[in-house]
């Protein structure tokens, strides 16, 4: 029976590492946040439309900012969520991220971390539909700012990303 149980386990492990090797294959690994209680909650909203400018970088989309601060020697888990009607024209689509800047830092990207593979929108040539999207991250003691920042990809003459009536609210939650 011993010897049994050997060879399944070398022919397990055997099928799991050839199955890992498989060349040309991406594998996507889930990140787990986990939290007890939220602590606290901001929102802001904002009713005037918001057209993204052409250019192929992040722009920020004005009235989203909130900032929070963790306590020194404390974790928190921040979740953000952002709903808006869009409208996404002549583009390839039109993408969000959110990001938090630590005091006099650079942007840095809430998970997951996709950069412009954020598809928030995509071209359809008819009436604004609304859109959300939820990011978490995780930070330690220190003051921030959350906000959300938009791009057009593929832009062309022509091209549109426009947001309106949207909300944006960030919650702080004790892991």
């Amino acid at each position: 029976m011993r010897e049994f149980t050997k060879w399944a386990t070398v022919a397990v492990v055997a099928l799991l590492v050839g199955a890992l090797a498989m060349g040309g294959v991406a594998y996507a690994f889930p990140s787990f946040f986990g939290g007890t209680t939220t602590s606290i909650q901001r929102d802001i909203t904002e009713t005037a439309p918001w057209n993204s400018p052409l250019a192929a970088t992040w722009h920020n989309v004005p009235s989203t900012a909130i900032g929070v601060t963790v306590p020194a020697g404390e974790v928190r888990i921040i979740e953000s969520t952002f709903g808006a009607e869009s409208v996404c024209v002549q583009a390839g689509y039109c993408s969000l991220r959110v990001v938090y800047l630590p005091a006099g830092g650079a942007p840095v990207e809430f998970s997951p971390v996709v950069g412009t593979d954020f598809a928030f929108d995509s071209p359809s040539g008819g009436p604004r539909e609304q859109h959300s999207m939820h990011r978490v991250t995780r930070l330690g003691g220190g003051t921030y700012t959350v906000l959300v920042q938009a791009q057009i990809v593929g832009a062309a003459a022509g091209s549109v990303f426009q947001l309106d009536d949207y909300t944006h609210f960030v919650d702080l939650i004790d892991p």
